[in-house]
């Protein structure tokens, strides 16, 4: 397990970015001994709500087979920057089995609230190695930029494993009681 912690085009909140490093080795720790899969490379990169949207696109692209066309990139980075607006973080798969965790500081105000965010989206990292993940995200992503449909089955089967994900992401929230 290999934690790095960055920033990318953040203006202030620089407390949020010493918490993130304070807390996401403690995050880890307890993550690796309750979670089903393994934390590989984990990136967690901190930044502002601008800059998301690019980052987030930026990440995915890295997961494709090919080059996707211009409309489908600019489609995808609206509707990133639609969800973005609120989001507290994401996570990424990376192509190595690692993962990139994209935490947006406007949205956290408390230590409490970093913790919550960190152990959720650590969970995630830790699901993106289980076998057959990966391909399934790549699958859905190849589809959502227009490189590869995929049939209907197997996209409500992604469906399914997404909602699966995040019930066990909320349901290890508990944990960032035992680090903040």
């Amino acid at each position: 397990m290999n934690l790095t912690v960055e920033v990318a085009q953040l203006f202030g909140r620089r407390e949020i970015v010493r918490q993130v490093k304070r807390l996401a080795p403690l995050a880890a720790r307890e993550i690796t001994y309750t979670v089903p899969g393994r934390l590989a490379e984990v990136r967690i990169v901190v930044t502002g709500p601008k800059a998301l949207p690019g980052l987030i696109v930026e990440a995915e692209t890295a997961l494709l087979d090919g080059e996707p066309s211009r409309s489908h990139a600019s489609r995808e980075l609206r509707e990133t920057r639609q969800l973005a607006r609120t989001a507290q973080a994401r996570a990424v798969p990376t192509p190595e089995g690692g993962a990139v965790l994209l935490v947006n500081a406007m949205e956290h105000r408390t230590t409490h609230e970093v913790a919550v965010t960190l152990v959720h989206e650590l969970t995630h990292a830790a699901q993106f190695t289980r076998r057959g993940v990966l391909e399934r995200i790549v699958g859905d992503r190849n589809d959502a930029y227009g490189l590869r449909r995929q049939r209907p089955r197997e996209a409500r089967e992604y469906l399914r494993e997404v909602e699966e994900h995040e019930r066990e992401a909320y349901e290890a929230e508990y944990l960032a009681d035992r680090i903040a």
